[in-house]
């Protein structure tokens, strides 16, 4: 399984996450594209340190929300959407072909990830302008039971998925994140994450209530503005190397 951080997402002098010492324990970096955070300068410098480690990188696409964090539902139509993913890759793209890399892939961030889950009419349209870009990304979506819709539509049009499971935060009955004002929402607990971990290792996952649900996983995201991220991302790749 590979690991998959959001990173680059603070916004002039201002930082968020551990970026530097996140980087060295990751195989896939999201690189936020300056809509829910991130700039030109740190969009550059996390592409810079993302090659000198390695790491693979993809564009953390999301709704143009710098004051929610891109977390709030922003009521836009399905071309705006297209429209505001194209202008991110394409930002990101000309930082990383100015130091010879390419982002291989697209991960909505956010509200914009839950909407392109949900919202299916609107993944479609995405998926169809997506897959005339001339370096087609893999797209990556969530795995098991919330994701199968979107996951399908994506490979219907051609895409290459990346199935991404969650190491930090707890699921719901239906497969879907617990939201983020619940209680136990983010894993803050190093054997409880642990055990997630374990579990998606053999493609299920026990939720509250004791229901077993699938999840098969290539991919584990730890988020950079988690407390304790570094432990967690260090703790991970120590699980996932033994």
């Amino acid at each position: 399984m590979l690991i998959n951080c959001d990173l680059g997402e603070g916004f002039g002098a201002w930082t968020m996450g551990p970026d530097a010492a996140l980087l060295p324990l990751l195989d896939l970096a999201n690189i936020a594209c300056g809509f829910h955070a991130g700039d030109a300068h740190i969009m550059r410098a996390t592409v810079a340190a993302a090659k000198r480690h390695g790491v693979r990188i993809g564009a953390h696409v999301g709704y143009p929300d710098l004051a929610g964090f891109g977390r709030r539902a922003l009521p836009s139509s399905a071309e705006e959407v297209i429209d505001w993913t194209l202008y991110q890759w394409g930002a990101l793209g000309g930082i990383a072909r100015q130091q010879h890399v390419m982002p291989e892939y697209i991960k909505p961030h956010g509200a914009l990830y839950h909407r392109l889950h949900q919202d299916i009419p609107t993944l479609e349209q995405w998926c169809q302008a997506l897959k005339a870009l001339p370096d087609r990304p893999a797209l990556m979506l969530m795995a098991g039971p919330a994701g199968a819709q979107a996951r399908a539509c994506a490979e219907a049009h051609g895409f290459f998925v990346i199935a991404e499971a969650f190491a930090d935060r707890s699921y719901e009955g239906s497969g879907q994140l617990r939201p983020r004002h619940l209680p136990n929402a983010v894993l803050a607990d190093g054997q409880a994450m642990q055990a997630q971990v374990r579990s998606l290792q053999l493609g299920s996952l026990t939720v509250d209530g004791g229901q077993d649900i699938e999840i098969k996983a290539q991919t584990l995201c730890v988020h950079s503005d988690s407390a304790g991220a570094f432990d967690m991302a260090s703790r991970l790749r120590a699980i996932l190397e033994t």
